[in-house]
């Protein structure tokens, strides 16, 4: 039978959906508007995470290079708290004197480790970024540096 031959009252029946097809259909898009709102919502989480973290490095990095930028380091550990915004980083650095296994036999007597930590409170605990640097106190500009002349051959042979 022809849809256009139906009597008008089946003929609206026959295009139009139930009641129970528009309940299912909106159960269906609830459920997946909802999982698109939970990935948002671990989406938004991740990105403050990761704010928080690069920020805990570029501090670590800021302090070494600040260590690193000092004439002479001393061996011992120095530790402090740095307050931003609504987070605080607890800094370490632990400076140790360093003898490199291949250079056993030079005499190095300034060249240090230096290892510098933060940390900060996250979720259930503390996340911990460390890093590591190897450094020579540079010679005070009143030490004469003196230049071992290297041994040329000459291009006659």
């Amino acid at each position: 039978m022809n849809i256009l031959n139906m009597p008008k009252s089946k003929k609206y029946n026959a295009m139009a959906f139930t009641l129970l097809e528009v309940l299912v259909a909106l159960a269906v898009v609830a459920i997946a508007v909802i999982a698109l709102l939970r990935l948002h919502l671990i989406s938004i989480c991740l990105t403050e995470r990761t704010a928080v973290q690069t920020r805990a490095l570029l501090l670590a990095q800021q302090k070494l290079e600040q260590s690193c930028a000092e004439p002479t380091l001393k061996p011992g550990v120095t530790h402090g708290l740095i307050d931003e915004d609504d987070r605080s980083f607890r800094w370490r650095q632990t400076v140790t004197p360093f003898r490199p296994p291949d250079l056993a036999a030079v005499d190095m007597t300034s060249f240090y480790r230096v290892d510098l930590s933060v940390s900060f409170p996250d979720g259930g605990g503390d996340v911990e970024i460390t890093l590591s640097t190897c450094r020579a106190d540079r010679p005070s500009p009143t030490q004469r540096i003196e230049r071992i002349p290297s041994a040329s051959k000459s291009a006659d042979g």
